[in-house]
């Protein structure tokens, strides 16, 4: 009774063979068979007729039928159905995560065109399973709901509507970034860009300016000759970094004098000081900055990037579900879950990504820096700050981590050295 597991291991590791010849000369199937599940479009340009390959379709369905009564889809603990159940989150996995040849849109279309032919291969022989399922009534509810599951995940990347939902869809990916400065050239954008705030005198006069024109404004206008986030002095800053300077006046008694920024370094500071936790502080006054002066910070980044919003305490990423859970029986412990949400029209789908548990005690003495308390304030910081998945599609797992996808990591209290090493990936990825 292991026939179907061999049948899908030779379909899923030769998926650039043609499947018609694995099924005849591998696995003894009738000679007259001519449905080829992965070129069912050639099927025309044989001499058999539609019924023949209708009768040989219906015929392999009825032996393969046989070979799933009485076996469970989800429950691995059954020989014939054992990496089923794993193989369709292992494909949409291999999609998800980055790698060396899955970095962009481009490329994760790329992979879904050279394993179509694979998936096709999943989706026929799950197929198969649920018809069973369906006529023998022998399966719980979970079970006949993950076969759909994976159905519809094959479905989605056999057609590709995976991309849409992982990079079009996706609330995480339409903020702005400021990870790159915009590239200005010809004149200020006209308003039938959605840019109509390029339009004022002020910008388009600071826009015709030229580089010595802007050093010396600067210059005169403020106190500092360098800005103070990256040590350049103006004169060094290109024209096009110049034009994006700002300068924030500072009372100190009855004098008032300003400190020029260059707006993008001058976000990302108060950006990180936010996330942080921490005081918003002008590097020179050593004081906060007021109110005012963060309205007039957020209004001049918008020139650059329209879309831009204050900056705010992150919950981390949407679309990954984070679950805690306190173990408190035998050995205690805190497990993290964490799980990639589809958004499919029908339903959401979630993915498994990994899980880790971590025990609240050893049976040794733990050092200072290795305390529990320590590990589980990194990991908030790393979820709420999207670092343990990156920021963006595919999802970038911290160094070191790798290895866990997918996987469930228990550690125990008797492997203390096992943590010290899982604790300072952590502490590594901060």
């Amino acid at each position: 009774m292991v026939e179907i597991n061999d049948i899908i291991n030779s379909i899923y590791n030769n998926h650039n063979q043609n499947t018609q010849n694995i099924l005849k000369q591998q696995h003894g199937w009738v000679e007259n068979y001519m449905y080829d599940l992965l070129r069912i479009s050639d099927i025309a340009s044989q001499p058999y007729t539609a019924s023949d390959t209708q009768s040989a379709i219906k015929k392999t369905k009825r032996v393969l039928a046989k070979m799933w009564k009485e076996t469970y889809y989800v429950g691995i603990n059954d020989i014939r159905g054992r990496g089923l159940n794993n193989m369709v989150l292992d494909e949409m996995r291999n999609i998800l995560f980055y790698s060396s040849t899955n970095k962009n849109k481009r490329e994760v279309s790329k992979n879904l065109n050279d394993n179509i032919e694979k998936y096709i291969a999943l989706q026929f022989i799950i197929f198969i399973i649920k018809e069973e399922v369906e006529v023998v009534r022998i399966y719980s509810y979970d079970n006949i709901k993950t076969i759909e599951n994976h159905l519809d995940l094959l479905d989605s990347l056999i057609t590709k509507r995976i991309i849409n939902i992982l990079f079009d869809n996706n609330s995480n990916y339409n903020s702005q970034s400021i990870s790159k400065s915009i590239s200005w050239s010809g004149t200020p954008r006209s308003s039938s860009s959605g840019h109509s705030h390029f339009q004022s005198n002020a910008n388009i006069a600071r826009y015709r300016k030229t580089k010595a024109d802007l050093v010396a404004e600067i210059t005169k206008n403020n106190i500092n000759e360098t800005d103070p986030y990256l040590a350049e002095k103006w004169e060094d800053m290109p024209l096009k970094k110049l034009r994006n300077v700002i300068s924030i006046k500072h009372k100190e008694g009855v004098n008032t004098y300003s400190v020029a920024f260059y707006i993008r370094t001058l976000y990302q500071a108060w950006n990180k000081a936010v996330k942080d936790s921490k005081p918003f502080k002008n590097p020179y006054t050593r004081e906060n900055f007021t109110d005012n002066d963060k309205e007039y910070i957020l209004r001049s980044i918008k020139i650059l990037y329209p879309n831009i919003e204050k900056p705010k305490i992150d919950n981390g990423r949407s679309d990954i579900i984070v679950e805690t859970r306190n173990n408190f029986y035998d050995d205690k412990s805190i497990s993290y879950t964490f799980n990639y949400k589809l958004n499919f029209e029908k339903r959401p789908i979630l993915i498994h990504l990994l899980t880790f548990s971590i025990p609240l005690s050893f049976n040794t003495h733990v050092e200072p820096a290795y305390i529990q308390r320590y590990i589980f304030e990194n990991i908030t910081y790393l979820i709420k700050n999207k670092k343990l998945f990156g920021k963006s599609m595919p999802l970038k797992i911290i160094p070191g981590f790798k290895e866990y996808i997918g996987k469930y990591i228990i550690l125990f209290k008797d492997n203390y050295d096992e943590y010290k090493v899982f604790f300072d990936k952590i502490k590594n990825a901060l």
